[in-house]
């Protein structure tokens, strides 16, 4: 069972991977926390090139090969970020093609996908200084059409409300989706 996590920046992803990994009858699942951590703070969001967003991308191909991981961060992200980017002419067209393609071709893995909407203040988490709420919320509506464009490749779930909420929404979903 492979199961992300997707939303723009500061929507509170990686705060409710934290709180999921506390759940006992989660144990056997692989948490995977967000790849773009790993990529040096200057080279993301905004100031994303060719090499770091095909680097991330390639990254979602790894998560996605894991038999049975939660990971707080999906292609959705991925391809909406090189969007914005090519937009905005810091990402060549042959590079966003490539990651669309990497995300058409890993969003069929995934058996549940968690959309976390903009709910939550933006403020900095000492990766992504950026605050700007237009770039914000370009990303979320980028995200969003693309889980509604291929939602027929998996489980859809909208989360929202305080942390507890959603553990709970998420938990439920767990659920249901093991006793299928």
């Amino acid at each position: 069972m492979l199961i992300t996590f997707t939303g723009s920046h500061c929507t509170g992803k990686t705060t409710l991977l934290k709180e999921l990994q506390k759940q006992e009858c989660l144990k056997d699942f692989t948490f995977v926390d967000e790849v773009t951590r790993k990529l040096p703070r200057n080279k993301i969001n905004k100031n994303g090139t060719d090499e770091t967003q095909l680097t991330i991308m390639n990254m979602h191909i790894e998560n996605s090969k894991l038999p049975h991981a939660i990971l707080d961060r999906g292609s959705f992200d991925g391809d909406a970020y090189t969007s914005y980017l090519r937009k905005y002419g810091d990402v060549s067209l042959g590079v966003q093609r490539r990651c669309r393609k990497i995300h058409c071709e890993v969003l069929k893995k995934y058996d549940l996908v968690f959309y976390l909407p903009i709910e939550i203040e933006l403020v900095s988490d000492g990766v992504r200084e950026d605050k700007d709420p237009f770039f914000r919320k370009w990303i979320d509506s980028v995200i969003r059409a693309n889980t509604l464009l291929f939602d027929d490749h998996y489980k859809l779930v909208e989360v929202r409300g305080t942390v507890k909420e959603r553990v709970r929404v998420c938990m439920d979903a767990i659920e249901e989706l093991r006793e299928k």
